[in-house]
């Protein structure tokens, strides 16, 4: 009798004993948690920012076309982009978007098709779908966008010229996406259509226009010594400062740099450097690719309206860490829960792909005629070339183990093609070191 009470009287001090070390830890816990905050408000961050950035969209009115020969001829053939379903591939993403609820949209760069009024200004109501759901956006304009030589809409057997988007025109259409008064807009180079976008008293981004005024394809001294001296207040008030641009600031391919990169970028790449600018989001390549020089990267992403139709996403935590990464524009789920009938956008992933597929192999069946490829080689070469490209653009080489140069394909390109364009773009890719493109992270 007595052993049992005095098991039972010590089970009784165990739990006391056990709760009270439970008690203990748990107010522990709750004591990290409030030094995690309070460091965080040290920081000035009271959540994660959450960035997405589209570019290349290369939008195209449906006011502007029949969609018929016109169209087909000059816009459709050989161009892997779907202009057809560019509308319903942006309508996806604001979908998409509405749920995601990031802080901030980026536009980098080529907006229109090629400077249709029209195409900005359909395109500028559908960023006014998330204005109106508290998203805001930005937009840059890129070499597509502004003043282009040859502006055209696409009805019947041939195009019919237009008028071109100028400066005015672009900033009165985006007045209410970062080319008009915003009061997080603390600084604009009277030179370009360049600006500093505040995001909280921490973050700043820094759009460079290279596409307008003295900046075409490069950056003027003026424009130079605006961000040289934004860069120096920024970075004494220790602000995390991201660059946007739509041209490159880095070599990402040897074929990807003559009318790719900004021609006097050396000197941006040197001034983010100094001033710890460890990130620039570019566009323009219409390929996923990332490029580092100087402790500086080059993150450019994929046109939106090409396979795989993706956008970037990034986030900076609370210790100002930035994560970038890649989400694909779900067409199919959207066209399925919004009733759309067009089979097309219901099996939008086996659509594009091939649609990708089909422009590569009208351009290059043409010049398999003209020299005179034997035909049992064609659809090895096809089937490697094709195969290359789903992973060059997706950014994901490095998911291709059988993709090298000891491939028959290769061979047989390098045979035929060594000194065209064609095997010297193949040899640029399969000369770089395989990586993913879709993923980076920066510490603090």
């Amino acid at each position: 009798m007595w052993i049992f009470i005095i098991l039972i009287a010590a089970l009784i001090i165990a739990f006391i004993i056990l709760s009270k070390k439970a008690d203990k830890n748990k107010k522990k816990y709750i004591a990290n948690e409030e030094e995690i905050n309070f460091e965080d408000k040290i920081n000035g961050f009271n959540k994660e920012i959450n960035i997405i950035q589209i570019s290349d969209i290369h939008f195209l009115s449906s006011k502007l076309t029949d969609y018929g020969k016109a169209f087909y001829e000059n816009v459709e053939k050989g161009d892997a982009k779907s202009v057809r379903y560019v509308e319903a591939i942006i309508d996806a993403f604001v979908y998409q978007i509405l749920n995601q609820k990031p802080d901030l949209v980026i536009i980098s760069g080529d907006i229109s098709y090629n400077g249709e009024r029209e195409s900005h200004i359909d395109f500028s109501k559908k960023l006014k779908v998330l204005k109106e759901h508290n998203i805001d956006s930005i937009v840059l304009p890129g070499n597509h966008d502004i003043e282009y030589y040859r502006v055209q809409e696409f009805f019947g057997d041939r195009p019919g010229e237009l008028d071109s988007t100028s400066v005015d025109d672009f900033c009165e259409i985006y007045k209410e996406f970062g080319m008009g008064d915003n009061s997080k807009i603390i600084s604009r180079d009277k030179n370009s259509l360049s600006y500093i976008y505040k995001i909280n008293e921490n973050i700043c981004l820094m759009l460079i226009d290279t596409n307008t005024k003295d900046n075409i394809m490069n950056i003027s001294d003026k424009t130079y010594k605006w961000i040289e001296k934004e860069l120096n207040s920024m970075k004494e008030s220790n602000i995390t400062t991201i660059g946007v641009t739509h041209q490159n600031i880095l070599g990402h391919n040897k074929m990807f740099i003559s009318g790719y990169k900004i021609t006097n970028s050396s000197k941006l790449v040197d001034l983010f450097n100094k001033y710890n600018v460890r990130l620039n989001i570019s566009g323009h390549m219409h390929a996923q690719h990332i490029a580092e020089n100087k402790n500086v990267y080059d993150a450019a992403v994929g046109s939106v309206s090409l396979y795989p139709n993706l956008y970037a996403n990034i986030k900076i935590d609370y210790r100002r860490n930035i994560h970038y990464s890649t989400s694909k524009v779900d067409v199919k789920k959207w066209a399925i829960e919004n009733n759309i009938t067009n089979n097309d956008l219901r099996s939008f992933d086996t659509y594009i792909y091939n649609f990708m597929e089909k422009s590569t192999n009208e351009k290059i069946i043409e010049s398999f005629e003209k020299n005179n490829i034997p035909k049992n080689h064609r659809k090895e070469m096809l089937d490697f070339l094709n195969r290359t490209n789903y992973a060059y653009f997706s950014g994901i080489m490095s998911e291709y183990d059988d993709l090298d140069l000891e491939h028959p394909g290769y061979n047989l390109w390098q045979n035929y093609f060594e000194r065209d364009l064609f095997g010297k773009y193949l040899d640029s890719i399969y000369q770089e070191e395989k990586k993913n493109h879709n993923y980076l992270e920066i510490k603090n």
